[in-house]
Protein backbone atom coordinates (compact mmCIF):
# COMPACT_ATOMS: atom_id res chain seq x y z
CA UNK A 1 0.00 0.00 0.00
CA UNK A 2 1.55 2.92 -1.44
CA UNK A 3 0.65 7.18 -1.37
CA UNK A 4 1.54 9.91 -3.20
CA UNK A 5 0.58 13.58 -3.12
CA UNK A 6 -2.96 14.18 -4.78
CA UNK A 7 -3.33 16.67 -7.08
CA UNK A 8 -0.32 15.72 -8.70
CA UNK A 9 1.06 18.49 -11.41
CA UNK A 10 4.05 16.92 -12.27
CA UNK A 11 3.15 13.21 -13.82
CA UNK A 12 7.29 12.82 -14.60
CA UNK A 13 7.52 13.15 -11.03
CA UNK A 14 5.09 10.56 -10.27
CA UNK A 15 6.30 7.75 -12.81
CA UNK A 16 9.87 8.36 -11.37
CA UNK A 17 8.25 7.12 -7.75
CA UNK A 18 6.33 4.45 -9.54
CA UNK A 19 9.68 3.11 -10.90
CA UNK A 20 11.21 3.67 -7.68
CA UNK A 21 9.08 1.57 -6.13
CA UNK A 22 8.57 -1.27 -8.40
CA UNK A 23 12.61 -1.36 -8.20
CA UNK A 24 12.64 -2.12 -4.61
CA UNK A 25 9.88 -4.06 -4.00
CA UNK A 26 10.21 -7.55 -4.36
CA UNK A 27 6.17 -8.30 -4.18
CA UNK A 28 5.61 -5.85 -6.89
CA UNK A 29 8.53 -7.25 -9.10
CA UNK A 30 6.74 -10.30 -9.13
CA UNK A 31 5.39 -11.22 -12.70
CA UNK A 32 1.41 -11.77 -11.90
CA UNK A 33 -0.68 -12.76 -14.89
CA UNK A 34 -3.32 -9.96 -13.65
CA UNK A 35 -3.40 -7.40 -10.95
CA UNK A 36 -5.86 -4.16 -10.02
CA UNK A 37 -5.50 -1.06 -9.25
CA UNK A 38 -7.06 1.20 -7.11
CA UNK A 39 -6.69 4.95 -8.30
CA UNK A 40 -7.98 7.71 -6.19
CA UNK A 41 -9.57 10.71 -7.52
CA UNK A 42 -12.55 12.99 -7.55
CA UNK A 43 -13.07 12.98 -10.88
CA UNK A 44 -15.66 10.35 -10.94
CA UNK A 45 -19.38 9.88 -11.46
CA UNK A 46 -21.54 7.09 -12.17
CA UNK A 47 -24.47 6.09 -14.66
CA UNK A 48 -27.01 3.88 -15.66
CA UNK A 49 -26.80 1.65 -18.33
CA UNK A 50 -29.92 2.71 -19.88
CA UNK A 51 -27.76 6.05 -20.57
CA UNK A 52 -24.22 4.92 -20.70
CA UNK A 53 -22.50 5.10 -24.40
CA UNK A 54 -19.16 4.29 -24.48
CA UNK A 55 -18.75 7.06 -27.10
CA UNK A 56 -19.94 10.01 -24.60
CA UNK A 57 -18.16 8.87 -21.49
CA UNK A 58 -15.97 12.13 -21.21
CA UNK A 59 -19.27 14.22 -21.73
CA UNK A 60 -20.42 12.72 -19.06
CA UNK A 61 -17.39 12.93 -16.47
CA UNK A 62 -17.07 16.27 -17.60
CA UNK A 63 -20.44 17.33 -16.21
CA UNK A 64 -19.43 16.42 -12.76
CA UNK A 65 -15.33 17.69 -12.63
CA UNK A 66 -12.67 19.23 -15.41
CA UNK A 67 -10.66 17.04 -17.65
CA UNK A 68 -7.10 17.51 -18.10
CA UNK A 69 -5.44 16.85 -21.23
CA UNK A 70 -3.08 13.90 -19.65
CA UNK A 71 -6.53 12.10 -18.06
CA UNK A 72 -7.39 8.82 -19.50
CA UNK A 73 -10.50 8.06 -19.08
CA UNK A 74 -11.73 4.56 -17.81
CA UNK A 75 -15.13 2.89 -17.75
CA UNK A 76 -16.35 -0.25 -15.39
CA UNK A 77 -19.43 -2.13 -15.19
CA UNK A 78 -20.08 -2.47 -11.24
CA UNK A 79 -20.67 -6.04 -10.31
CA UNK A 80 -24.60 -7.27 -10.41
CA UNK A 81 -25.47 -3.94 -10.94
CA UNK A 82 -26.43 -1.69 -14.13
CA UNK A 83 -24.60 0.80 -13.43
CA UNK A 84 -21.00 2.18 -14.97
CA UNK A 85 -18.58 3.70 -12.68
CA UNK A 86 -16.58 6.40 -14.88
CA UNK A 87 -13.15 7.88 -13.79
CA UNK A 88 -9.71 9.09 -14.94
CA UNK A 89 -6.25 8.21 -14.49
CA UNK A 90 -3.30 10.06 -16.15
CA UNK A 91 -2.13 8.46 -19.11
CA UNK A 92 2.00 8.79 -17.87
CA UNK A 93 1.17 6.70 -15.11
CA UNK A 94 -1.34 3.97 -17.00
CA UNK A 95 1.79 3.76 -19.57
CA UNK A 96 4.06 2.43 -17.09
CA UNK A 97 2.32 0.33 -15.42
CA UNK A 98 1.00 -1.66 -18.58
CA UNK A 99 5.15 -1.96 -18.62
CA UNK A 100 5.00 -4.21 -15.67
CA UNK A 101 1.60 -6.04 -15.76
CA UNK A 102 0.13 -6.44 -19.70
CA UNK A 103 -3.47 -7.42 -18.20
CA UNK A 104 -4.31 -4.82 -15.53
CA UNK A 105 -7.73 -3.83 -14.33
CA UNK A 106 -8.53 -0.07 -13.15
CA UNK A 107 -10.91 0.70 -10.64
CA UNK A 108 -12.33 4.03 -9.02
CA UNK A 109 -11.51 3.70 -4.87
CA UNK A 110 -15.65 4.17 -5.08
CA UNK A 111 -16.15 1.12 -6.24
CA UNK A 112 -15.31 -1.53 -3.44
CA UNK A 113 -17.81 0.77 -1.50
CA UNK A 114 -20.40 0.52 -3.06
CA UNK A 115 -19.73 -3.65 -4.11
CA UNK A 116 -20.10 -4.11 -0.28
CA UNK A 117 -23.30 -1.75 0.22
CA UNK A 118 -24.84 -3.95 -2.75
CA UNK A 119 -23.61 -7.16 -0.86
CA UNK A 120 -25.33 -6.60 2.36
CA UNK A 121 -27.60 -7.87 4.22
CA UNK A 122 -28.64 -4.52 6.76
CA UNK A 123 -31.97 -2.58 5.58
CA UNK A 124 -30.13 0.64 6.18
CA UNK A 125 -26.60 1.56 6.38
CA UNK A 126 -24.18 4.24 5.57
CA UNK A 127 -20.26 2.99 4.06
CA UNK A 128 -17.58 5.65 4.30
CA UNK A 129 -13.48 5.35 3.21
CA UNK A 130 -11.41 8.20 3.81
CA UNK A 131 -8.27 8.56 1.91
CA UNK A 132 -6.15 11.57 1.49
CA UNK A 133 -8.73 13.89 2.10
CA UNK A 134 -11.52 12.21 0.16
CA UNK A 135 -14.60 11.25 1.88
CA UNK A 136 -16.67 8.50 -0.04
CA UNK A 137 -19.86 8.09 1.22
CA UNK A 138 -22.52 4.80 -0.29
CA UNK A 139 -26.28 4.70 1.56
CA UNK A 140 -27.86 1.49 1.75
CA UNK A 141 -31.47 2.58 2.09
CA UNK A 142 -33.97 -0.67 1.97
CA UNK A 143 -31.44 -3.08 1.02
CA UNK A 144 -30.96 -0.71 -1.94
CA UNK A 145 -27.57 1.18 -3.24
CA UNK A 146 -29.90 4.34 -2.88
CA UNK A 147 -26.57 7.13 -3.37
CA UNK A 148 -22.64 7.72 -3.64
CA UNK A 149 -21.07 10.99 -3.17
CA UNK A 150 -17.70 12.55 -2.35
CA UNK A 151 -16.07 15.26 -0.19
CA UNK A 152 -13.28 16.38 0.53
CA UNK A 153 -12.66 16.80 4.47
CA UNK A 154 -10.74 18.99 6.65
CA UNK A 155 -12.14 17.97 10.05
CA UNK A 156 -13.63 15.74 11.63
CA UNK A 157 -16.59 17.80 12.06
CA UNK A 158 -17.17 18.08 8.31
CA UNK A 159 -17.55 14.22 8.42
CA UNK A 160 -20.35 14.54 11.11
CA UNK A 161 -21.73 17.40 8.16
CA UNK A 162 -21.95 14.62 5.34
CA UNK A 163 -22.87 11.42 7.29
CA UNK A 164 -25.94 13.39 8.85
CA UNK A 165 -27.15 14.34 5.64
CA UNK A 166 -27.04 11.01 4.52
CA UNK A 167 -29.05 10.07 6.91
CA UNK A 168 -31.56 12.66 6.30
CA UNK A 169 -32.09 11.68 3.00
CA UNK A 170 -32.27 7.85 4.27
CA UNK A 171 -35.01 8.78 6.79
CA UNK A 172 -33.60 6.60 9.15
CA UNK A 173 -32.69 7.97 12.58
CA UNK A 174 -29.56 9.13 13.28
CA UNK A 175 -28.87 6.76 16.78
CA UNK A 176 -29.93 3.61 14.79
CA UNK A 177 -27.95 3.92 11.42
CA UNK A 178 -24.82 1.04 11.39
CA UNK A 179 -22.74 3.07 9.79
CA UNK A 180 -18.87 1.18 8.52
CA UNK A 181 -15.96 3.27 8.59
CA UNK A 182 -12.49 2.85 6.76
CA UNK A 183 -9.48 4.03 5.55
CA UNK A 184 -7.11 7.14 6.78
CA UNK A 185 -8.95 7.43 10.10
CA UNK A 186 -7.81 6.95 13.83
CA UNK A 187 -9.53 5.07 16.35
CA UNK A 188 -10.02 7.84 18.15
CA UNK A 189 -11.50 9.42 15.35
CA UNK A 190 -14.16 6.76 15.33
CA UNK A 191 -14.53 6.95 18.76
CA UNK A 192 -15.16 10.35 18.36
CA UNK A 193 -17.78 9.96 15.91
CA UNK A 194 -19.75 7.69 18.30
CA UNK A 195 -20.70 10.53 20.22
CA UNK A 196 -22.84 11.45 17.45
CA UNK A 197 -23.46 8.49 15.87
CA UNK A 198 -23.45 5.39 17.94
CA UNK A 199 -23.81 2.49 15.47
CA UNK A 200 -20.51 3.99 13.60
CA UNK A 201 -17.87 0.99 13.51
CA UNK A 202 -14.80 0.03 11.90
CA UNK A 203 -15.30 -1.87 9.05
CA UNK A 204 -14.02 -5.38 10.01
CA UNK A 205 -14.41 -9.22 9.73
CA UNK A 206 -13.37 -9.51 6.27
CA UNK A 207 -11.71 -13.12 5.65
CA UNK A 208 -8.42 -11.69 4.32
CA UNK A 209 -8.00 -9.43 7.80
CA UNK A 210 -5.96 -12.36 8.89
CA UNK A 211 -3.24 -11.47 6.70
CA UNK A 212 -2.33 -7.90 8.76
CA UNK A 213 -4.72 -8.52 11.88
CA UNK A 214 -8.04 -7.66 12.63
CA UNK A 215 -7.12 -4.13 14.69
CA UNK A 216 -5.70 -2.64 11.23
CA UNK A 217 -7.65 -4.27 9.03
CA UNK A 218 -10.45 -1.71 8.40
CA UNK A 219 -7.59 0.97 7.37
CA UNK A 220 -7.35 -1.37 4.03
CA UNK A 221 -10.60 -2.38 3.85
CA UNK A 222 -10.57 -0.98 -0.04
CA UNK A 223 -7.32 -2.52 -0.77
CA UNK A 224 -8.30 -6.06 0.73
CA UNK A 225 -11.70 -5.76 -1.35
CA UNK A 226 -10.33 -4.68 -5.06
CA UNK A 227 -10.13 -8.39 -6.17
CA UNK A 228 -13.52 -9.05 -5.62
CA UNK A 229 -14.52 -5.88 -7.92
CA UNK A 230 -13.12 -7.35 -10.86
Amino acid sequence: NYQYQRNVTNYDELVDEVERIFSTDSYLSINYPHCAWIYISPKHTLITEKFFAKEKIKNYLEFTSPIDDLDEIHYKQINRTDIYSIFVVPSPLANKLTQYYKKITYINQAYPLIHRCINTTEDNSIFINLHDGIADMVLNNNKQFALHNSFEIYHLNDAVYYINALILQSGVNTRSMPIHISGDVLREEIDELTKYFPMITASKNHRMAMLIGQENAYRFFNLLTAHECE
